[in-house]
């Protein structure tokens, strides 16, 4: 999925101005309509509030910052950090190691609804769970949860370490569920991240679980 999103990306760079954004989520809707169709209607979901601490955060990849006549766009910098639930629920990962790859763009002048003087990030971000022997609860997610972030800051965020926020969305999605016998759990969600400088941050999704199949 991450091929897709940058390839997108690269391809939509020489027309930024007629609706970047956009792109990023073309792919994603097409495949929420796939799982939605495959997964019946009928049958109910629950809510499961999970929330989790991020500390040790630090950059794996600065990127490659590109200057275009649109403005400056830096892609695929990461970030990754140790993650921990603060939530308490049985079945999301306890302990699991957090990773984001954003683009971040800043335009040269006012092109619509994006201005000048702002920086835009679009990024994947991945949390995969430690293993732990002692989970044992029937429908616990034990593979890599998975989304989109998006944030309008008016800083950018790859150069300095300051606070920001992004909302945080999960596109309808199946996440291994091991736990028991193996199997996979429909999802999608959204949410909150927030980075604190100097500080790690935090990742709260409210999420729709279909039951395990």
């Amino acid at each position: 999925m991450k091929e897709i999103w940058f390839s997108l990306f690269w391809q939509a760079r020489a027309s930024i101005c007629t609706g970047v954004l956009m792109l990023f989520f073309s792919f994603t809707a097409h495949a929420e309509q796939f799982f939605l169709a495959d997964q019946s209607q009928s049958v109910a979901y629950g809510h499961a509030m999970a929330s989790w601490k991020l500390s040790n955060l630090s950059s794996s990849s600065q990127g490659q910052v590109i200057y275009i006549k649109e403005g400056t766009l830096t892609r695929q910098y990461e970030l990754q950090a140790d993650a921990e639930s603060t939530s308490g629920a049985s079945d999301i990962p306890s302990k699991a190691r957090f990773h984001l790859t954003m683009d971040v763009f800043s335009p040269a002048q006012d092109m619509g609804m994006q201005k000048k003087g702002k920086f835009y990030v679009q990024g994947l971000w991945e949390l995969t769970g430690e293993e732990d022997p002692h989970q044992s609860v029937e429908g616990a997610l034990t593979g890599t949860i998975q989304g989109r972030v998006q944030a309008e800051l008016t800083f950018d965020p790859t150069t300095e370490d300051r606070d920001w926020k992004g909302i945080v969305q999960i596109p309808m999605s199946r996440v291994r569920s091991d736990s028991g016998k193996p199997g996979v759990r429909p999802m999608r969600g959204g949410g909150e991240i927030a980075f604190v400088a100097n500080d790690g941050g935090s990742l709260a999704l409210d999420m729709k679980l279909w039951p395990k199949f």
